[in-house]
């Protein structure tokens, strides 16, 4: 077998692993049930890479155990990896303890995620909005009952607008901003919703 086919073998045989152990999760699998088949996982994966599967006893408990130390002696350069290294540590002692710290890194993962979410959802639309939504505002205020292609006509005849049909945008000129055509129609309805509020 040459090289190439034994690391493919490798490959094919963790990969094979790594389903087994993603199929065989449970929904309300307790931390200790997750903790005991990670750990089983990263022994097993530690097994295949040494090329010790169908290896006798003694020598699937050697490495095992030295698994366990470089676990436990986890000693990662890069400060950006502390966490993982602190949980892989915890994973070579109490794996329990470790799956519980993983937990609650993954739940402020979460929740900083959703929060970044929020604050974007916050923001204020780009000002290149502003330009199209304030002529269109113009435009309602002269005639609250408009339609969507008297507006299109009406931006048409301003200097400051360029509306090309073949690619269906409007474009205001002055500051590059530019809109699709096919946006007028939801612009104008907004436009209107502010106007009755008003």
């Amino acid at each position: 077998m040459t090289e190439f086919d034994k690391l493919n073998h490798v490959r094919v045989k963790i990969d094979n692993l790594i389903n087994e152990f993603v199929s065989g999760q449970k929904e309300d699998e307790s931390d200790e049930e997750m903790s005991k088949a990670l750990l089983d996982f990263i022994l097993q994966r530690e097994r295949i890479r040494r090329g010790a599967t169908d290896a006798n006893v003694e020598i699937k408990n050697r490495i095992d155990a030295e698994t366990l130390k470089a676990l436990k002696n986890c000693d990662l350069d890069d400060p950006s990896y502390a966490l993982q290294e602190k949980i892989f540590r915890r994973m070579g002692v109490d794996p329990t303890s470790a799956i519980k710290m993983l937990g609650i890194a993954i739940d402020q993962r979460k929740k900083l995620f959703s929060k970044q979410q929020q604050l974007k959802a916050r923001k204020l639309r780009p000002n290149k909005r502003k330009v199209f939504s304030s002529l269109i505002d113009e435009i309602v205020r002269e005639n609250p009952k408009i339609s969507q292609n008297q507006v299109l006509n009406k931006l048409k005849k301003l200097v400051e607008i360029t509306v090309d049909l073949a690619d269906g945008k409007i474009t205001h000129d002055e500051s590059r901003d530019e809109m699709f055509i096919s946006s007028v129609s939801s612009m104008l309805s907004r436009s209107k919703k502010r106007m009755l509020k008003n």
